[in-house]
């Protein structure tokens, strides 16, 4: 089984994406022998109406079991307590996704925590998204760098208690993060250079691995194939491709995330 926790959904300005429908989505996630996705809205990166998009989200997959959605959320607007509350109704994903480089704040800014003491009181995980795209690829009049490693490191010291997974490190991001934090997982979407998913377990935590794939901005196949070197035995790698996520959802069992 493969669990995917860095997927999305929608239109992105400066990418054609070819899955930008859920059942394009759906359909290519099967085919690569994905079992189960957690996908948040493209839109609400930069619609001003966040919840729109997440509840938008909500209806584009409800007829996806296997397409679970997490939603974003904007600690700067006056609503997000409220829209939290919701979301835990209406959703199983037991974690929220942020965009602060999008969204204009910093991980050390006054809006963190309320949330962070939020999340523990309802023993929900968070998501960061450290980078979208390569900082090379980007639009010339768009540059939004990612989140500074000492930025990441300083903010999980901070909220010990809270489980956070940081979307799209590069490799020496991870192993510098997952070194010098406990509460700190990552996904492999980035993850690059020779043998690197072997370097990055020898070097680090095999049980704050996590799959991503970053689909559709990055192939899924590329992630998959970082989990195929043969110096990886397969009690890690199944910990990798589905394990791990209970203990960043803190849940006990995957069927309390999606029908599968």
């Amino acid at each position: 089984m493969i669990i995917d926790t860095n997927v999305s959904l929608g239109c992105w300005p400066f990418q054609s994406l070819l899955l930008g429908t859920p059942s394009k989505l759906n359909a290519h996630l099967k085919k690569e022998g994905i079992s189960l996705a957690i996908v948040s809205s493209i839109d609400a990166i930069l619609n001003r109406d966040i919840d729109f998009c997440n509840k938008q989200l909500i209806k584009q997959v409800e007829e996806y079991p296997s397409l679970v959605p997490v939603m974003v959320i904007n600690p700067v607007l006056a609503n997000w307590k409220e829209n939290l509350i919701e979301y835990t109704q209406l959703t199983k994903t037991n974690a929220v996704k942020i965009y602060p480089a999008f969204h204009s704040y910093s991980l050390s800014s006054k809006y963190m925590e309320p949330l962070m003491l939020e999340l523990k009181t309802l023993n929900m995980s968070l998501m960061v998204q450290v980078r979208i795209e390569d900082d090379r690829t980007q639009f010339p009049a768009m540059q939004v760098p990612a989140i500074g490693l000492n930025e990441i490191i300083e903010f999980s010291l901070a909220y010990p208690e809270n489980n956070i997974e940081c979307l799209c490190l590069n490799s020496s991001e991870a192993i510098t993060i997952l070194n010098e934090t406990k509460n700190v997982f990552v996904d492999i979407s980035y993850i690059d250079g020779l043998n690197c998913l072997p370097n990055l377990i020898e070097k680090t935590s095999e049980d704050r691995i996590l799959f991503g794939s970053h689909s559709p901005f990055l192939y899924i196949e590329s992630a998959k194939m970082k989990t195929l070197y043969k110096e990886i035995p397969n009690n890690v790698r199944n910990k990798i491709c589905s394990a791990n996520i209970l203990s960043f959802l803190q849940i006990n069992d995957i069927s309390n995330l999606a029908n599968l």
